[in-house]
């Protein structure tokens, strides 16, 4: 969901709690969500989901239903159309599956938990976060990824791999951020064995639990990595890297979290950058000038002007950033292929 900054440089992450913990639960490999509220709730979202699966060549209906909530429910309490619709969600054997809460199932006090009980036949987890009461788009991503992550095991005593947390499902480019993120992992010899949660089969927890390593996508799931730091003792990285030497820095910091020789990693990856920079030797000297974009883009922007010999003037072309800033070496030469382009 967009990011708004405000007349206090904080940044607001706007849209529906509800919207936020589906991006999470419809990447569950198997998974069938059910919203605690109109049908007006998940169309929303169903539609949202298909139509960017759809631009990035995954076509499909995700799994997502309603408790269907009318106006006789809303005044003598919802509980049991839960209980109807939850049965119904068995029927389509999903691998686990996720309730969540409504701000008007909020509204009248139904409580999802009541539904959830000794059942055997797969797991079902209620995440209780009240739509837009319960807060906004990050607020739900956050719920979800730590009512998940609840459910994982205990971990075991040797740990190995690294864990990727909070990738941004609606993202179009997620899995391309994903890819840089496992190929400076490899650096390190360290691979990744979980993503937490992009295309996850429910049994994966186990990895979770055991991982070495958590790698947030950025500061939006800063709880999330902080559960799982409490819980299961994982250190973890804050964000993507992003530019040059952020990209250095995150090696070394990993390879100092995992024991491992990350300046070593940081030097080799320092060689591929400078490659990177001389394939776009054409851009020294050229002029242009950056629009009006968040403070952490402007310094990714500023550093590969430097480096690439671009001059900042107030009359060239707008040289444009992504939003978020792409990962890594990658997103650099991805940035500036578009710069180029554009001079």
């Amino acid at each position: 969901m967009p990011a708004i900054p405000t007349r206090c440089d904080s940044v607001r992450h706007v849209g529906c709690a509800v919207s936020g913990a589906l991006s999470v639960t419809t990447a569950v490999e198997g998974a069938f969500s059910l919203v605690h509220g109109p049908d007006g709730c998940s169309h929303q979202f169903i539609s949202l989901l298909h139509s960017l699966q759809m631009d990035q060549g995954r076509p499909g209906i995700p799994r997502v239903g309603s408790s269907r909530l009318s106006e006789r429910e809303i005044i003598f309490g919802g509980i049991p159309a839960l209980s109807r619709a939850l049965e119904s969600v068995f029927r389509h054997h999903p691998s686990v599956i996720f309730i969540i809460s409504s701000c008007i199932a909020e509204t009248i006090g139904d409580d999802i938990s009541e539904v959830v009980g000794d059942d055997s036949r797969v797991p079902v987890i209620p995440i209780p976060i009240g739509g837009f009461i319960g807060g906004g788009f990050a607020s739900g991503v956050n719920e979800a990824l730590i009512r998940l992550a609840a459910r994982a095991p205990a971990p075991p005593r040797e740990k190995s791999g690294v864990a990727v947390i909070g990738e941004k499902n609606l993202e179009f480019d997620a899995d391309a951020q994903y890819l840089e993120v496992k190929r400076l992992m490899s650096l390190l010899g360290q691979s990744v064995t979980v993503r937490f949660v992009r295309s996850m089969p429910y049994e994966s927890l186990v990895d979770l639990a055991s991982a070495r390593l958590a790698v947030l996508r950025d500061s939006s799931v800063q709880h999330a990595g902080k559960y799982l730091s409490d819980t299961f003792k994982l250190p973890s990285l804050p964000a993507f890297p992003t530019g040059l030497s952020g990209t250095r820095d995150f090696l070394e910091k990993a390879g100092n979290l995992l024991g491992c020789d990350g300046k070593a990693a940081a030097e080799k990856e320092h060689e591929l950058q400078e490659e990177v920079l001389g394939s776009f030797r054409s851009l020294k000297g050229k002029k242009g000038r950056f629009g009006p974009i968040p403070y952490e883009s402007l310094l990714f922007a500023k550093e590969l002007a430097n480096c690439s010999g671009i001059r900042i003037g107030g009359d060239g072309p707008v040289l444009s950033v992504p939003d978020p800033v792409p990962a890594g070496t990658a997103g650099v030469r991805r940035v500036l292929s578009h710069w180029r382009r554009i001079l």
